[in-house]
């Protein structure tokens, strides 16, 4: 019996995350999205010409393997969506960091792109941070960046081990904890962000032929969807968020079964 049921109609109904279609549909283009990436990545791997620059975009496309197979794993595992997020979540920090890395390797590294940006004016925040004083541009911006990414890499691993402690405890899913964990997280990745935004801004015609504004969208694109719809352990809502909030509220009440391993919800 699906971990989670609906009364619908006088019917009892599994809701679709937890049924063969969703796991069949979810499968299917996460095959679709690790073949591709697998075709991009042997590629690059039978022609490694360029190896500073091709391992870091080789660790960026794997992004898209990883994030597939976790997503239909905590479909499938859904008791254990838990820890398979916490892998997918160092991962992510991992890749926040390679692309920095990649960016500094197509400018010529870390000290020719500095020496770089000294010959450029100082730099304005954007809005609706341009009342903030101007930027110098040198090797201490440089150092600031790496610092605002790095902290998201250090926070994530911090933040994966107390996931652990709190899941062998059974406190994973405290209201405490997972409103903590947003906060934080949110405010580190924005830090992160802001910091490659700061960077383009001020490396775009140094490395313009590599077109790093796109890649920079595709791995927003991967990453920011994933955190508005993650995987719970609470069988009233197999998802975290505010839309499991917002559910909660259409539903105007659950009512819970003596059998701790089904839940029913009375639609009204």
């Amino acid at each position: 019996l699906s971990p989670v049921v609906h009364v619908l109609g006088g019917r009892v109904m599994p809701s679709f995350p937890a049924t063969p279609a969703a796991w069949a549909i979810a499968t299917i283009f996460a095959s679709i999205g690790v073949g591709i990436s697998a075709y991009n990545i042997v590629g690059h791997i039978r022609h490694f010409t360029a190896p500073p620059l091709q391992k870091d975009i080789v660790r960026l496309l794997f992004i898209v393997p990883l994030y597939g197979v976790c997503s239909v794993l905590s479909l499938i595992f859904w008791e254990s969506s838990p820890y398979i997020e916490i892998i997918r979540d160092i991962y992510e920090a991992f890749v926040i960091y390679c692309f920095l890395n990649l960016m500094l390797t197509f400018g010529g590294g870390e000290h020719h792109m500095a020496m770089d940006l000294q010959e450029l004016p100082r730099m304005n925040h954007p809005p609706p941070f341009c009342c903030l004083p101007k930027i110098t541009l040198n090797a201490a911006f440089i150092k600031a960046v790496k610092r605002g990414t790095l902290q998201f890499v250090v926070i994530k691993l911090v933040f994966a081990t107390v996931s652990i402690a709190l899941l062998a405890a059974g406190k994973y899913d405290d209201e405490a904890w997972q409103v903590m964990n947003l906060v934080v997280y949110n405010i580190s990745y924005t830090i992160a962000l802001y910091a490659l935004l700061l960077f383009y801004m001020a490396t775009k015609d140094i490395v313009s032929t590599m077109s790093p504004a796109k890649k920079f969208f595709a791995i927003k694109t991967i990453v920011m969807p994933s955190r508005s719809v993650s995987p719970s352990k609470n069988p009233d809502c197999p998802f975290r968020g505010i839309g499991c909030n917002f559910i909660r509220g259409v539903r105007g009440g659950d009512r819970t079964c003596k059998n701790r391993k089904t839940r029913v919800s009375i639609w009204r």
